[in-house]
């Protein structure tokens, strides 16, 4: 007895971790870091004992059959409250690369279904092997791919936003509870629900990331000298003519010289930063050593001394005019990690 119910315990959550590791694994920049994606399965946990409540609630509160709400109700409630915890890390510029969402849009299903497996495994032990199979291929794997490409999809919508719009994430949500609902609503039919998604989920998986990989040094290669045209046109004249150097010359008659001047800094600074940071995925992209500098360290603790003094409200005002986007400040956050900063600013 105790052989089988290990059997159906690792059946039921070995597949979606053995997926989970292969992500990690050919994760080429290992910019992800294990803590992250551990506190990332933990909230998808979290997510999975607040859906129960949820769900139960719902299902009573609307007169509805398990069924039916398994059909219509669960794949929105569900993958919502997954879709929350990636909205979080995204918001909080903790995603750089579209494959660093697809890891930790798993690891949100991979929490998400080992506990609802857990649950299923205390709740009905005495069904037969071949269920949890078909749990851990299919219901499981869902769960992390559903929200992998809901993750993946928001952030490439998002990734040049300036400011959080939340019609970024309707596409990536709507593909997630299309492809829940559908697999749920073969319920009936285990066996080929978990094929269909054994082959629709992988493929939409390696077909967002191939492209994305085949982007990801041209968006370097690109980024880096725009970033260096922008620091060359800070320290000379040139830049009092582009449209952020006119903004900024208009401030004068609303801020303190001091102010502004601090500003002009904090562009420089921030720019120059945003270079060492390229540099630093530059290094990943070839696989060599990385070692940020104690010159890049104090820069880094500068740049945060001067956004206090300049104070949110001018951040703020700033930001949308020099076209600072989130992907900006997460190589910021991302240098902060490789600097070896205890806690990294989301800036």
């Amino acid at each position: 007895m105790v052989t089988g119910y290990l059997l159906k315990m690792i059946f039921g959550c070995l597949p979606v971790l053995v997926f989970l590791g292969a992500l990690v694994h050919f994760d080429s920049f290992k910019l992800v870091r294990i803590p992250i994606i551990l506190y990332t399965v933990a909230a998808g946990g979290g997510a999975a004992v607040a859906g129960y409540f949820i769900n139960t609630q719902l299902m009573d509160s609307l007169n509805i059959s398990y069924s039916d709400f398994m059909h219509f109700g669960a794949p929105f409630v569900e993958e919502i409250l997954k879709a929350i915890i990636i909205v979080v890390l995204i918001q909080t510029n903790r995603i750089g690369f579209a494959f660093d969402a697809a890891i930790l849009g798993f690891a949100a299903g991979t929490g998400f279904a080992l506990i609802e497996n857990f649950y299923y495994l205390a709740a009905a032990s005495h069904r037969d092997l071949a269920v949890w199979v078909i749990r851990g291929f299919g219901t499981a794997i869902m769960h992390g791919g559903t929200t992998a490409i809901f993750a993946m999809v928001g952030h490439l919508l998002s990734l040049k936003a300036v400011r959080p719009n939340p019609l970024h994430y309707l596409p990536g949500l709507g593909a997630a509870i299309g492809l829940h609902a559908t697999f749920n609503y073969f319920l009936e039919f285990p066996v080929m629900s978990t094929v269909i998604m054994m082959i629709i989920l992988p493929t939409a998986l390696t077909i967002i990331l191939r492209r994305n990989q085949k982007s990801i040094h041209h968006w370097l290669e690109v980024d880096f000298a725009a970033h260096q045209e922008l620091l060359k046109q800070i320290r000379s004249n040139d830049y009092e003519t582009s449209p952020a150097g006119q903004f900024l010359s208009k401030l004068h008659e609303r801020f303190d010289s001091r102010v502004v001047n601090k500003m002009i800094y904090y562009i420089e600074l921030h720019t120059e930063l945003i270079l060492a940071a390229e540099e630093v995925l530059k290094a990943h992209e070839r696989a060599e050593a990385i070692s940020v500098s104690a010159e890049i360290k104090e820069k880094l603790i500068l740049l945060h001394e001067i956004e206090e003094e300049i104070g949110k409200t001018s951040l703020l005002a700033l930001r949308p005019h020099l076209q600072f986007n989130r992907h900006e400040f997460w190589e910021l956050y991302m240098l902060e990690k490789e600097a070896g900063f205890a806690h990294p600013h989301a800036h």
